[in-house]
């Protein structure tokens, strides 16, 4: 039965040669990848002729080439955008990292990715590796995301300015990230429409409790509540070790929830950009303090 879409493009290049020996067998890539923004912060996917998937311009690094190199050659060649600056935002590696294309091609990435909003040209999807180019935002991501993309892209929703490393094993990470838990609608709309003071709790490395009175706040998605950091040194000092927090707030009626979660800080990035919007100039904030939703209480008892 004929496919309707390619298997895959035919690597070229030094993946093309390296396939040509090892044929499925899978191979050890390094490749760079592009987080590409616009100015409302949402990122630049390609629809893959193989899979029909949604994923992030790049490639493999080819031999003699450095890495902004070859992201400025993938992302030219895949989208028709010329890349000026790129600033490097995390290294992929691991089994999270392994794939396999329809034609039985397997491969395991070691990719740099990078964060690029100094880009010009128009959108141009190339008719061989992408059929389709198109900006989401961060909080309407496609579901059909390429597997391996996804890190990365939640790499880029937390990212602090700080480059970040793989760990030990990635697939703690993604376990710890997969803790993450979006909000109820019934509570959204509870915070959407909160009244009076939030209370941010955040603790240090020895469990000792920091609590402020939040008058910045928004959120970002379904999964994180944010807070402006208006120069509180304990609750930045913990956000900034990874601690947990939690967030208090109530609705007119008086109905009082509890969010607790993994803190994040975020001083660059689409979660900083989203607070610049939403914050107000008396206390514009120097950095996003969120809270990623793992539980929510009312009262003694837990809902989420």
């Amino acid at each position: 039965m004929p496919h309707s879409r390619p298997q895959n493009p035919i690597p070229t290049g030094y993946a093309g040669r390296l396939r040509a020996r090892m044929g499925h067998e899978r191979v050890m890539l390094p490749g760079v990848r592009a987080v590409v923004l616009d100015d409302a912060q949402r990122v630049l996917l390609q629809r893959r002729m193989d899979t029909g998937s949604w994923g992030l311009p790049g490639g493999a690094v080819e031999i003699g080439e450095t890495a902004l190199q070859a992201l400025r050659r993938e992302v030219s060649e895949e989208t028709g955008l010329q890349v000026g600056s790129a600033h490097p935002l995390a290294l992929h590696s691991g089994r999270t990292q392994a794939f396999q294309y329809p034609n039985g091609d397997q491969v395991q990435c070691f990719a740099v990715s990078f964060i690029v909003r100094d880009w010009s040209g128009i959108p141009t999807a190339d008719g061989q590796e992408g059929s389709e180019l198109r900006f989401w935002d961060f909080n309407n991501l496609p579901e059909n995301l390429v597997p391996i993309h996804r890190e990365t892209l939640d790499a880029c929703r937390r990212y602090t300015g700080q480059f970040i490393l793989p760990e030990e094993d990635n697939e703690s990470t993604n376990n710890k990230e997969t803790k993450m838990t979006k909000l109820p609608e019934t509570i959204l709309n509870a915070w959407d429409a909160h009244e009076g003071p939030i209370v941010l709790t955040t603790t240090d490395a020895e469990g000792v409790p920091n609590a402020i009175y939040a008058t910045c706040t928004g959120r970002f998605g379904e999964d994180r509540l944010v807070v402006a950091d208006n120069y509180f040194d304990k609750t930045r000092r913990n956000a900034r070790a990874g601690g947990i927090g939690s967030i208090l707030f109530m609705t007119a009626e008086g109905k009082a929830y509890q969010v607790k979660g993994r803190l994040e800080y975020h001083q660059e990035g689409p979660i900083f950009d989203d607070m610049k919007k939403w914050n107000s100039e008396k206390h514009p904030g120097h950095a996003a303090l969120a809270v990623c939703v793992e539980t929510v209480y009312s009262g003694a008892e837990k809902l989420v």
